[in-house]
């Protein structure tokens, strides 16, 4: 018996089958790197309150340790050692953390080692992690950078008017939607949805953040499949119309990214209407390979689904002898 990851079809569920194929579906890859993890701080100081902003993070400002002082005191914090007594067996274990992260390597004698950690303010950043820890840890350094992308959001003539909003307008922020497609339930979550009933009008936002500069944006649309995401979400904002806001006007979707190294030259790509017909439809590039859209996918999902195959290809599971593709190449 196969218990799946989801019983709601989302954009990365969907995106992970597409590329790892049906063990997606029953064992849940959890991607984690510097980028995503400040895109997901970035939209929770643009979205939530002050409150509840500070309820999920403990902002460390006048921090005076280094970044390898904060790595070791991190995993004294994690590793739960306890600090109320220094004793000798306490030193001597932090060190071994020292070795095993492989921290101030240009040290090499005793007593220099033990000036890089065994001091008050290192004792009291471990004390501060043990009483905040319900909250998620940012840096000065961080946060300032995540001040200074969420000031050009609400400034930068790109997309301000995205941020301050004015007039009868309803703004739905993180907002979650299920619908029915083909029996099953697809789910989105959108950074922002702007509804305005003065024009009536609806708006859909999803914020990116990356490393690369916005001109590079494109090389990563293709690459995480941003146009499944993007059609997802149109087809969520017909369907909230329909039974919703019927008469109300969908405007094309839009990405707005942010560099994090250079939050000052922040862009917003409008999803084309060829590009929402490629997501659900699925395209060939100049070269002849094919890209499934999602309608294809969802039905691939579906029969996993079903026959309760997980461990191969539907064409692999039906089929004795499987052609090569051969339509990404010309003779």
């Amino acid at each position: 018996m196969y218990e799946l990851v989801s019983k709601n079809l989302s954009y990365s569920l969907i995106k992970a089958f597409s590329e790892d194929g049906p063990n997606a579906l029953i064992e849940r890859k959890f991607i984690d790197n510097a980028g995503i993890d400040f895109g997901k701080k970035l939209d929770d100081l643009v979205f939530l309150s002050k409150e509840e902003f500070n309820d999920k993070y403990l902002v460390i400002e006048n921090l005076t340790l280094n970044k390898e002082q904060c790595l070791l005191a991190e995993k004294v914090y994690t590793e739960k050692l306890d600090i109320t007594d220094i004793t000798d067996s306490v030193i001597d274990k932090i060190i071994e953390y020292i070795t095993e992260l492989d921290l101030f390597k240009r040290v090499k004698k005793l007593e220099t080692k033990l000036t890089k950690f065994n001091f008050k303010e290192f004792y009291d950043y471990i004390i501060l992690l043990q009483e905040n820890s319900n909250k998620i840890v940012i840096d000065n350094d961080e946060y300032v950078t995540l001040l200074a992308a969420k000031h050009e959001l609400f400034t930068n003539k790109t997309c301000k008017n995205y941020f301050n909003v004015k007039g009868n307008v309803e703004l739905l922020d993180q907002f979650e939607y299920i619908f029915e497609y083909k029996n099953k339930n697809l789910k989105v979550v959108l950074d922002r949805v702007i509804i305005n009933h003065d024009n009536k009008t609806i708006t859909p936002l999803d914020l990116k953040t990356g490393a690369n500069d916005s001109k590079d944006f494109i090389d990563n649309f293709f690459k995480f499949k941003y146009y499944l995401q993007g059609g997802l979400y149109i087809e969520a904002l017909n369907h909230l119309i329909n039974n919703k806001y019927p008469g109300y006007t969908l405007i094309p979707f839009k990405f707005i990214y942010v560099p994090r190294f250079k939050p000052s030259n922040v862009k917003t790509f409008i999803l084309t209407e060829k590009w929402y017909e490629a997501a659900w439809n699925g395209f060939n590039t100049l070269s002849g390979y094919r890209y499934k859209g999602l309608d294809e996918l969802i039905n691939e999902i579906s029969w996993h689904i079903s026959h309760e195959v997980f461990d191969q290809p539907k064409d692999f599971y039906l089929n004795n002898e499987v052609f090569i593709k051969d339509d990404f190449i010309n003779l």
